[in-house]
């Protein structure tokens, strides 16, 4: 397949899954603006049940090593043991189910 010059090309999928950033410091600042309002409280909960995440150097290297490898996986999943369990198994659990799932951890 011939794209502007390009030949035999693919396209490789890097799923990051939490990152550490400062999302934690922003949504932290947030609930103060946002007194006891039920947003709030769900911010509140999101941060008692959203890990820190991994650093970005963890993607950085999966990144690398994809750059790098002459024959690169089409898919790679970077998280943790939990979040790469839970993006094999989406496509088997019904959509009411995982969106009822993740309703329960934000209210």
């Amino acid at each position: 397949m011939k794209v502007h010059g390009i030949s035999d090309f693919e396209v490789v999928s890097i799923n990051p899954g939490v990152i550490e950033t400062n999302t934690h410091t922003v949504t932290r600042s947030k609930i103060v603006l946002l007194g006891n309002s039920r947003l709030a409280n769900a911010y509140r909960k999101y941060l008692d049940n959203v890990p820190i995440g991994l650093p970005p150097s963890a993607v950085a290297r999966t990144i690398a090593d994809a750059i790098g490898s002459a024959n690169p996986k089409l898919w790679y999943i970077n998280g943790s043991r939990r979040e790469k369990a839970g993006v094999r198994l989406r496509p088997y659990i019904p959509d009411k189910l995982f969106y009822s799932q993740v309703a329960k951890r934000l209210t």
